[in-house]
């Protein structure tokens, strides 16, 4: 069986070490959907962390 970890749901724009946090979820190759409430936040970290495999930045406003 393959290991497979992923996070559906993760809070990003809470987290002061936002990029520890996000070298820690591509080393654990886990997917992983970072969800803000604020579109300011989205389209700065949207275009910062775009390079990254194992995680998605997602605004909570765009799928209301």
């Amino acid at each position: 069986m393959f290991e497979f970890s992923m996070d559906a749901h993760m809070h990003f724009d809470l987290y002061e070490n936002r990029d520890k946090v996000l070298e820690y979820i591509e080393s654990k190759k886990s997917y992983t959907i970072a969800v803000t409430n604020l579109p300011e936040l989205f389209q700065r970290y949207d275009k910062k962390y775009a390079d990254k495999k194992f995680v998605k930045i997602v605004c909570k406003k765009y799928f209301v």
